[in-house]
């Protein structure tokens, strides 16, 4: 447990949140996993309060790969969102069908 918590402690955190219901961003955070990755994130919900605790350096690594593969190709950011709303689609749809009307 020591050597989690030292992992934990060694981390750059930035926190981002507001005001919103994890159900209307679950399937949005799930597309971007699935997509460009979450690692080192935790998630935290208390009534309509939502954060995630991001590892501030790996967030800004991947924001300057991206930024790289925009600039080799000027269309990979409009890609990678055609992706991303598939995605999200598909997750939608089966949810839908899940818990959707009888």
């Amino acid at each position: 447990m020591q050597q989690l918590e030292k992992h934990i402690k060694k981390i750059n955190w930035y926190r981002q949140g507001g005001s919103l219901s994890l159900f209307y961003v679950l399937i949005p955070y799930h597309a971007i996993n699935n997509t460009i990755g979450y690692d080192r994130i935790i998630f935290y919900q208390e009534d309509f309060f939502n954060a995630a605790f991001f590892d501030k350096d790996l967030e800004r690594k991947k924001a300057e790969w991206v930024i790289a593969k925009q600039r080799d190709n000027k269309e990979f950011i409009n890609n990678w969102i055609k992706d991303w709303k598939k995605r999200v689609n598909i997750l939608f749809n089966f949810i839908n069908d899940f818990f959707g009307e009888p």
